[in-house]
């Protein structure tokens, strides 16, 4: 056989097996590829898990927030209700005093009413008798005794009221706090839902 021959069997051989390595080569490259898109993909799909944990994280604080705020909320309608509560209080213990002051000066005005009666009739007999100076100094008593004592009840009654008006100023600014608190909790959730969210 001669060279040429020998030549021209070989390069369809030779030909063949270029392509075959050609193809590998190419193979290869195309594994490599791969492998390069599969670490991008694990690489972003780490990413996204990081996101979903900090979205998860921020949708706790959210709820916590908001749990926060509805039990804040509930306090404010409590005290709020507890206000409207002492402020009907008051305003019955204002009207029972109205109703006291005036029962003590009707009496007052029973007593010097009697008192009146009972002087003119000592100027129109112009003598007075011992039953006469006894019920007199009786109605005087009584009557000193009953005033002194609506007297004090007053003045207690004044000073209850007194006490609930300090209570119910007091609850008022506990509740202007409340709803301070209310608010700053709702612009907290708004600021990290504009944070967090896209």
């Amino acid at each position: 056989m001669t060279p040429d021959k020998r030549l021209d069997q070989l390069e369809p051989l030779v030909a063949d097996v270029l392509q075959k390595v050609d193809r590998l080569i190419e193979g290869q490259g195309k594994l490599v590829e791969l492998v390069t898109g599969t670490h991008e993909l694990a690489t972003n799909a780490n990413e996204l898990a990081t996101n979903a944990n900090q979205i998860a994280t921020n949708a706790h604080e959210l709820a916590t927030n908001s749990y926060e705020l509805a039990t804040n909320s509930h306090e404010l309608a409590t005290n709020s209700y507890e206000l409207a509560t002492n402020s009907h209080e008051l305003a019955t213990n204002a009207y029972t005093l109205a109703v006291d002051v005036h029962a003590l000066a009707t009496d007052n005005n029973k007593v010097v009413t009697d008192l009146a009666a009972e002087v003119k009739q000592v100027k129109r007999t112009g003598e007075i008798t011992a039953n006469g100076l006894a019920t007199l100094t009786n109605v005087v008593q009584t009557g000193f005794t009953d005033i002194h004592q609506q007297m004090s009840d007053v003045r207690q009654q004044v000073s209850d009221v007194r006490q609930q008006v300090s209570d119910v100023r007091q609850q008022m600014s506990d509740i202007h706090q409340q709803m301070f608190d209310v608010k700053s909790g709702q612009n907290l959730i708004l600021r990290l839902l504009q944070e967090k969210l896209p």
